[in-house]
């Protein structure tokens, strides 16, 4: 267990403690000012509290472990148009190699502390290394500073002690980047299929991020799928909270790369549930993906591109505009899609093995989590990157694209 560690913050003139001090009225007067100095600078000591990181197999027991579906290898993509010479470099190890996915394990904590992105301190000092998903690397984490690579972390001054939330036992799903509609769907939600069977979930409660109205509804409505009610859904504002009983499902992802098998067959068996319920609408079988108004990384010759796919039969659709179970109705029948990267591609998982999906991106975006994710559905991947309007904005960059080349890939996307 790490040691917390006490910095003493205020200089103390000792020497003027130890002055002998007389019965004359100046004496005792300034007497009287430093022991009020010395009283002030003892209230001035704070106290810096340090953390370590441990496995979340060592700072609870461990409930279940379940088939992650095993290593796999990713298909090859056809990546056209201008990408930056280290993004390039970057994906080679990835086209080839062998993938191993994190296990898909259960864990129960006990007298657990949850942040408001749902890092979990185990004993006042500990972290679970899994509960920093998507932030391993990151000196500025929620309520903590990393201070070395070894690994230890540094409470900010305003870390403040955690409120304990009612008896019961509870469920954590929430994590950094989950208020995003791609990252829910895949990093946080199929965790919960390792927990059918394994504990009552109707007994249970469910820590969720305080997003906004629209993305709680996309909670409420896919945790439904599960037999979960609102009424189980907690929402934790940013202050720490004490939970005496806490299952975690660990994550099955690493972002941006890596995805467990079991998270695409999760999302296909959710996709199965809500059609069940679904009142009937189009599946049409070629989509072309709009990103809602305001969204970052606008295609800035999206009406060109829009004349061309929609004499080829493509429907256009909206998601961010849609309820979960409509997105789900409207990709479960398509076979080929054509889209900007963004969160509402994430919706192919729900499409039939072997898609066919086009991207659009700019330069300064990298191919990995819809490449990756299309690996997983046996399809194919298509991206055409454009020159972007701003390389100094990186990845969000509104961008064009080259139209003779689109028209080239989109015939090679059509051709399987």
């Amino acid at each position: 267990m790490a040691p917390i560690v006490w910095t003493v913050v205020a200089k103390i003139a000792l020497p003027a403690l130890l002055r002998g001090v007389s019965s004359a009225r100046p004496q005792a007067a300034e007497a009287m000012e430093e022991a009020s100095s010395l009283s002030s600078s003892l209230s001035a000591i704070q106290h810096t509290q340090r953390f370590t990181s441990r496995p979340a197999t060592e700072c609870g027991s461990l409930l279940a472990e379940q088939s992650n579906g095993g290593r796999y290898r990713r298909i090859t993509p056809v990546i056209k148009g201008p990408v930056v010479c280290w993004i390039a470099d970057l994906m080679k190890p990835h086209l080839t190699e062998e993938v191993v996915p994190p296990p898909a394990q259960v864990v129960r904590l006990r007298d657990a502390t949850v942040t408001g992105v749902g890092t979990i301190v185990i004993d006042g000092s500990t972290i679970v290394r899994e509960s920093l998903i998507n932030a391993h690397h990151a000196k500025d984490i929620d309520d903590f500073v990393l201070t070395d690579e070894a690994g230890l972390y540094e409470a900010k001054p305003d870390y403040r002690g955690s409120e304990p939330l009612p008896d019961g036992t509870y469920v954590l799903l929430k994590q950094r980047w989950d208020s995003n509609y791609g990252h829910w769907l895949v990093e946080s939600l199929p965790r919960l299929s390792l927990l059918e069977g394994l504990v009552d979930l109707t007994r249970c409660r469910f820590l969720l991020t305080a997003a906004a109205p629209a993305m709680r509804k996309v909670y409420a409505d896919s945790l439904a799928a599960y037999g979960i009610t609102e009424e189980q859904l907690v929402w934790p504002g940013p202050r720490p909270q004490f939970v005496k009983d806490l299952i975690y499902p660990l994550p099955l992802t690493v972002q941006p790369w890596v995805k467990a098998p079991v998270v695409i067959t999760a999302l296909e068996e959710l996709g199965r549930r809500l059609l069940a319920t679904a009142t009937p609408a189009p599946q049409p079988e070629k989509l072309y993906v709009r990103r809602p108004d305001g969204a970052r990384r606008k295609l800035r010759n999206e009406d060109a591109v829009l004349r061309m796919v929609e004499q080829r039969g493509y429907v256009v659709t909206t998601p961010g505009l849609m309820s979960l179970a409509a997105q789900v109705q409207t990709f479960s029948r398509a076979s080929h899609i054509v889209g900007v990267l963004g969160a509402e591609c994430t919706n192919l998982a729900f499409s039939p093995r072997g898609i066919r999906f086009l991207g659009l991106a700019p330069e300064h975006m990298q191919d990995d989590f819809f490449y990756d994710l299309c690996s997983h559905k046996k399809g194919q991947y298509f991206c055409l990157h454009g020159t972007s309007d701003n390389p100094s904005e990186g990845f969000a960059s509104s961008f064009e694209v080259d139209l003779q080349l689109f028209t080239q890939m989109l015939e090679d996307h059509e051709a399987g």
